[in-house]
């Protein structure tokens, strides 16, 4: 009878919960929403314009996800069925529109009244 030297849980295929799955992209998008209005409202209020609002948005998102990632230990692959660049930029286009909706608002009550 042949042994094999490595243990049963490295040679057994990681088994993900579908629920568990939709649970956490729920949490990570209510969380990328609620950074896409806090960065629409600091970039409002601070009068970026043009780019530099698209950066804030942009750099705010990547630190909101890095904080995720932190949270998470660094185990992307339990929690998530992607890689870290994937999970990075994951929602960005779909905050899009909050962020420029409380961007304009923001700016405009700062800054035009």
């Amino acid at each position: 009878m042949a042994t094999n030297s490595a243990p049963p849980s490295a040679t057994a295929p990681r088994v993900l919960s579908t629920k568990n799955l939709q649970d956490n992209g729920l949490t990570l998008n209510r969380i990328q929403s609620t950074m896409a209005i806090v960065s629409g409202c600091i970039a409002g209020i601070l009068g970026l314009t043009n780019w530099a609002g698209f950066v804030c948005f942009g750099a705010l998102h990547v630190v909101a996800n890095l904080m995720v990632f932190a949270l998470l230990g660094g185990d992307l692959a339990q929690h998530f069925p992607t890689t870290v660049r994937g999970f990075l930029t994951s929602g960005i286009g779909g905050q899009a529109a909050s962020f420029i909706l409380f961007w304009t608002l923001f700016y405009a009550l700062v800054h035009l009244y």
